[in-house]
């Protein structure tokens, strides 16, 4: 039964998640700060800030944030045009 599976690994600490980097970048945006921090992501996902820090540098690269300090990055208006 995949659900006992799904169970089984959540107890070994070992799921896995695919998140959409738009879809969390429009979310983000909607909320309206000019600021966020990794702590914050962390906390929203349920990650580590770890796994936190790592998906806003996704969304650096996507040009959706800006790296403002170590742990805090500036939601910009909107992603660059890919043209």
């Amino acid at each position: 039964m995949l659900t006992s599976r799904v169970a089984q690994m959540a107890r070994a600490g070992r799921v896995r998640v695919t998140i959409d980097p738009d879809l969390l970048a429009a979310f983000i945006a909607v909320q309206g700060k000019r600021f966020i921090a990794v702590s914050s992501v962390a906390l929203m996902l349920g990650t580590s800030t770890r796994t936190a820090g790592k998906i806003l540098a996704a969304l650096e690269r996507k040009g959706y944030v800006r790296r403002y300090s170590r742990r805090v990055y500036e939601v910009l208006a909107a992603a660059p045009s890919r043209g």
